[in-house]
C-alpha cells in the first residue's frame, strides 16, 4: 500500500489531535507525587570508573526533597523535570552520609520507579570446601533499602 504525502500529513494531524484530547494523566502528569524512591550512588572517581550504588531509599516525602531545580527546569519546559529532584542535605546525614569539609555529600541520586528485588553480589567461593565465604563479603557491597518514613 502506498501512502501519498498528503495522506501521511492527514494521518499525522489526526494522531496529534487524538493525543491532545487525552487526559494529562494518560500522557504523564506534571504534578509532583506524594513520595518518591531514589537510588543513591557514589560516582566513579575517574570517567571510566563505574558508579557504585550505595542504597535505595523508598517513600521519600516531598518535605524531604529539594524542589528548586525541579521548579526551575519545569518552568523552562524540560521533559521529565522529576529527574532534577534531590534529597535535602539534612536528610542525607540522617541516612548516615557524612558531608565533606565544604558541606557537600559525595553522592549522586536519581528517582527510580522502585527498588530492585534482587541484586548481584560477588562472594568468594572456596574451591576446597565448596562453600560460599559470606563472611568475606565487603559490607559496603551489601545494599540497603531504607524506608524514609519508617
Amino acid at each position: 500500500m502506498k501512502i501519498t504525502k498528503s495522506q501521511l500529513k492527514q494521518i499525522i494531524k489526526e494522531e496529534l489531535g487524538m493525543m491532545s484530547e487525552q487526559e494529562p494523566e494518560e500522557m504523564g502528569s506534571d504534578e509532583l507525587k506524594q513520595s518518591y524512591t531514589f537510588e543513591i550512588y557514589r560516582p566513579g572517581h575517574y570517567r571510566e570508573d563505574p558508579d557504585t550504588t550505595l542504597m535505595y531509599v523508598e517513600n521519600v516525602p516531598l518535605s524531604m526533597l529539594n524542589v528548586e531545580e525541579y521548579e526551575k527546569y519545569k518552568a523552562e519546559g524540560y521533559k521529565n523535570p522529576e529527574r532534577f529532584l534531590k534529597i535535602k542535605k539534612e536528610f542525607l546525614s540522617e541516612l548516615g552520609f557524612q558531608a565533606n569539609k565544604y558541606g557537600n555529600f559525595n553522592v549522586g541520586m536519581y528517582v527510580i520507579d522502585r527498588a530492585p528485588e534482587t541484586i548481584g553480589v560477588n562472594v568468594p567461593f572456596n574451591l576446597r570446601t565448596r562453600e560460599l565465604m559470606t563472611d568475606r563479603v565487603d559490607p559496603d557491597k551489601i545494599l540497603k533499602i531504607v524506608d524514609a518514613q519508617g
